[in-house]
């Protein structure tokens, strides 16, 4: 199993960083007191000129979350080398590790190919309904073409679906 790199977390990072100011703790408030409120035209507008006044102080939260994350998977990654260390019959009673599991993928460039030719033959599966299940951007992978002159060529067959967008702070 390949090692994972992550950032260690001390005592006394955790102490330091856990530490949020005044601007910060009003901050939070505010945000959650306006968490998923509809607002009208003139509502948006103040919540707008509020949050610029508090801009320094959500970045420093968002900051905050990234550390916390990097924190959270420093635990969690010592805390699973702890017990993973010796044999399931060694664990704490309210310790247990759920059952391995796996996920499945080619071992070679073209095993597909073989499986889905393989599978036709035997009248298991035929080679359209192999084919609809690739992806837009496994056929743009497998055939070197430019995702978006794809599109120009298909424009009835293939669609754009929105993503959950990510939130950028710096």
């Amino acid at each position: 199993m390949a090692s994972k790199e992550v950032m260690v977390v001390t005592p006394e990072d955790i102490n330091h960083h856990l530490v949020i100011d005044a601007a910060m703790a009003d901050t939070l408030r505010w945000l959650i007191a306006h968490a998923g409120i509809d607002m009208d035209d003139g509502a948006i507008a103040d919540f707008v000129e509020a949050r610029a006044l508090r801009d320094g102080a959500i970045r420093n939260l968002w900051e905050l979350r990234a550390w916390c994350k990097k924190a959270i998977e420093c635990i969690e990654t010592v805390t699973q080398h702890a017990y993973n260390v010796g044999s399931e019959e060694d664990l704490p009673s309210n310790v247990k590790w759920s059952k391995q599991s796996y996920t499945m993928k080619w071992k070679a460039e073209g095993s597909s190919v073989n499986v889905v030719r393989f599978l036709s033959k035997k009248g298991l599966l035929t080679v359209d309904q192999a084919l609809c299940e690739l992806s837009v951007d496994a056929v743009v992978r497998a055939s070197g073409i430019d995702k978006n002159k794809l599109v120009s060529m298909f424009p009835d067959d293939i669609c754009e679906e929105p993503k959950k967008r990510t939130l950028s702070i710096k």
